[in-house]
């Protein structure tokens, strides 16, 4: 997994194992294990001090912050022939005939 640091300054966390600390520059990206993500590491992800990104698929997921979306039909939009602002918009003072 990939470990970024989103801050301009730097950031210390602890990893999971063995105690170990883990410096991040601002701005850093680093690799770190699975195995070795801490809670306080989740916290921080989840407070958007860091991003955790796994494989390109988790990271278009967690990007988008949604899951597998079912493809679903779009509604339909309706246009409207004289949208509202146009040249020939006659209820806007503004406009119309100068004398």
């Amino acid at each position: 997994m990939k470990l970024k640091n989103l801050l301009f300054q730097p950031l210390t966390l602890n990893l999971s194992v063995d105690n170990e600390g883990l410096h991040l520059n601002g701005r850093e990206v680093k690799d770190v294990l699975e195995h070795q993500i801490s809670d306080e590491i989740r916290l921080a992800a989840a407070r958007g001090l860091v991003s955790l990104i796994g494989k390109v698929s988790d990271g278009i997921d967690h990007a988008l912050g949604a899951g597998i979306v079912a493809d679903t039909p779009a509604d339909p939009v309706e246009v409207s022939e004289n949208p509202a602002g146009t040249a020939n918009d006659q209820t806007n003072p503004k406009k119309g005939n100068r004398k």
